[in-house]
């Protein structure tokens, strides 16, 4: 086991989940080899945690999954716009509840929720609804929590508690 001195501890414990330092370890989506002009690649720190509960089957009550990665959002248009998370890709719906913004990009993104669970490296549930959709809303100044429940297999239940920081 692996001790430090108290002032270490402190050092590690304080560093913000942006820091240079701590980034290098996070996992990443593959970033693409050239965007056209126009197009915009936006990565951000993401953590989450997932829960599975599977008190209606004779398995484990209760599991969880702690994880701190980069996800990222490939912007070509406002009809096409990708969620990239380091398992995985996929196209988006992106919504903007305030067309005065200047950007013009959307604060909320729309996705499926069997695609969010492959995004998450889950395999979706063939017996959930296809038609389920997934908001997540983008944060632009401050940390936002928000959290999701899926259905992942025919004995389980997974809850995400999903933390984006831009």
């Amino acid at each position: 086991m692996l001790r430090f001195p108290a002032c270490v501890l402190a050092f590690l414990l304080a560093l913000p989940l942006a820091s240079p330092l701590y980034a290098a370890a996070l996992a990443s989506p593959e970033e693409p080899s050239s965007t056209r002009p126009g197009h915009r690649y936006f990565r951000f720190p993401v953590t989450w945690e997932l829960m599975r509960s599977g008190f209606n089957a004779l398995d484990v009550a209760l599991e969880s999954e702690n994880y701190a990665e980069y996800w990222a959002i490939l912007y070509v248009s406002p009809d096409e716009i990708v969620l990239l998370t380091p398992r995985g890709r996929t196209r988006v719906v992106g919504i903007s509840s305030d067309l005065s913004t200047p950007s013009g990009y959307p604060d909320v993104l729309v996705v499926n929720a069997g695609d969010f669970a492959r995004l998450l490296g889950l395999e979706p549930d063939p017996s959930a609804s296809a038609e389920q959709a997934i908001f997540l809303s983008l944060p632009m100044h401050d940390q936002s929590e928000q959290n999701f429940t899926l259905k992942a297999s025919s004995k389980y239940f997974v809850n995400v508690q999903l933390t984006m920081s831009f």
